[in-house]
């Protein structure tokens, strides 16, 4: 391994091996061209060795030890860097990857392959030429389900075919396909993607392709956003963009001409518009003979109105933060100027304070309610909501009753973890004693495998199955089923299950007593039932 200065400011290496110091070496070192030196320092078992800056350093292990272990300190050494393919004599960079996904216009990957890194999808980077020369880089985001799950690599390849690719390699994925670049008009740079970490991964190299061409004339406009609906007498601001023949980033001049088609409205201030009157159109931005559009349609009804978050849990004294949002029939957001939103709070709040959409929480509230109204629409948010437990049925031993879960208005609640407190023998609780357990979708080895259960962990049982397969939930939430071979049972509490749509959830006592049962649902106060039979 040849070490120059570029690398950093020692070799990182261990302490196996031979490094041979050469110094006053024309650098950078380049391909095609003959060297010779000294040897400076000849350095045995030592590794992490400081690169001259005016030299290199030449590392062996292994045969290369042996190799390197003939050389002398004062040794005149000539070498020679060089390319099979003389024509990479010429790169001055390059960067690796895992893959050559295809080449000569052709997918390169090996049919049917078992490599999971190769059939599995994963969040992708690739690097691809056109056959007129084109660099296309392609990033696909990935585990993020509902949003991305991802490529496999004869997907990405197909894509990349798809668009005139000829020639293709796969680069480092998952958490370091990150795409970052200037948006319009901009002169920062901003992640483009969603990287499957939740944010940029620390890594060592990437791509970076920069512009080096001068300012030049004004030659594109932007406006956005590009296309919009909005509620009646909103004011949105529009804002307009501009780049140079050379795309770089250019500030706008002062005459700016800003119009609304269809007198759909008026501009109160540069790009600042209200729309006044039902309709569809286009607003238009305009300096000399460049213009930019964007579409607009103003509406005066909505199909409904939600509030963020929609329950909350709030101590005296807390402050909370809501948000509204107004769609149409479509699920299609419609713009709505924050003024024109009516708020209430319930007389559970008390001196509460409650200013544009800020709740400040003054004193203990149990089943408050935010109310926010635009037109006929309506949206509440719940704050410190209690589960209220009910039953429903003949309370005798050995008949089926329904427990029944609801909020304080008495719409039920679907998903609700019913416990029956102090059962005394119980399945309701297990520990791993496997060493490692699978936790399978379904009750028998034939179902596929979700995870795997380190010993000594705790599972709540929702239900035993006849084959003797536990239906478990975890402690983070996710559901499964075990074997109950592989678990040791617990005494305490019995966790019945989850409530239906209905919010109704069927239990049978079977002896005379006393029975307590906990209802338990996120956002909410516990709810409690004491039944007598």
């Amino acid at each position: 391994m040849l070490y120059t200065p570029a690398f950093a400011k020692s070799t990182k290496t261990n302490d196996n091996g031979i490094e041979i110091l050469l110094k006053d070496v024309d650098l950078p070192l380049k391909a095609g061209k003959t060297y010779e030196c000294t040897v400076e320092a000849k350095i045995i078992n030592k590794g992490d060795n400081p690169i001259p800056r005016n030299g290199f350093v030449i590392s062996g292990h292994g045969k290369a030890r042996d190799f390197l272990s003939q050389i002398k300190e004062g040794d005149k050494v000539k070498f020679t860097c060089k390319f099979t393919d003389k024509r990479w004599n010429k790169v001055v960079e390059a960067i690796g990857g895992r893959d050559i996904i295809i080449q000569n216009g052709k997918i390169a990957i090996p049919k049917e392959s078992k490599d999971m890194l190769v059939s599995k999808r994963h969040p992708r980077t690739a690097l691809g030429a056109t056959k007129d020369g084109r660099l296309e880089i392609v990033v696909a985001d990935g585990r993020q389900q509902g949003y991305s799950e991802g490529m496999n690599l004869y997907e990405l390849a197909e894509f990349m075919l798809n668009r005139g690719i000829v020639a293709a390699i796969n680069l480092d994925g998952v958490g370091s396909s990150v795409l970052a670049a200037r948006k319009v008009g901009e002169n920062f740079v901003s992640v483009l993607n969603r990287p499957s970490d939740g944010f940029e991964r620390a890594v060592t190299n990437g791509l970076a392709v920069f512009s080096t061409a001068p300012q030049g004339k004004l030659s594109h406009l932007y406006l956005f956003p590009k296309k919009i609906k909005v509620y009646k007498v909103s004011k949105v601001q529009f804002i307009l963009k501009a780049q140079d023949d050379y795309y770089n980033p250019i500030e706008l001049p002062s005459n700016v001409t800003w119009r609304a088609s269809r007198r759909l409205g008026k501009f109160i201030s540069p790009g600042l518009f209200r729309a006044d009157r039902v309709g569809e159109g286009k607003i238009t931005a305009r300096i000399r003979n460049l213009r930019a559009t964007s579409e607009i349609k103003v509406v005066d009804e909505v199909s409904k109105i939600k509030i963020t978050p929609d329950i909350a849990f709030l101590e005296p004294g807390s402050t909370k933060q809501f948000a509204v949002k107004a769609f149409d029939e479509n699920n299609e957001e419609i713009y709505v100027d924050k003024e024109l939103y009516e708020w209430s709070i319930s007389p559970e709040f008390g001196q509460s304070k409650l200013e544009k959409g800020q709740l400040t929480v003054n004193g203990k509230v149990t089943n408050g309610k935010i109310t926010v109204k635009l037109g006929d629409s309506e949206t509440v948010a719940k704050i410190n909501p209690t589960v209220e437990l009910q039953v429903q049925g003949k309370i005798k031993a050995g008949k089926e009753l329904k427990l029944i879960a609801c909020d304080s208005e008495g719409l039920p609640l679907k998903g609700a973890i019913i416990t029956w407190v102090n059962s005394g023998e119980s399945i309701g609780k297990v520990t791993v004693t496997a060493s490692a357990l699978y936790l399978r979708k379904g009750p028998g080895t034939e179902y596929k495998v979700k995870d795997l259960l380190p010993n000594g962990l705790k599972l709540t049982v929702l239900s035993r199955e006849e084959n003797n397969w536990l239906h478990v939930l975890l402690p983070e939430g996710r559901e499964g089923y075990v074997s109950g071979e592989y678990v040791s049972v617990q005494t305490g509490n019995d966790i019945l299950g989850k409530t239906n749509d209905q919010g109704e959830l069927c239990f049978i006592p079977r002896t005379v007593g006393s029975y307590e049962f906990k209802a338990q649902k996120d956002g909410y106060i516990d709810g409690t039932l004491m039944l007598y039979i």
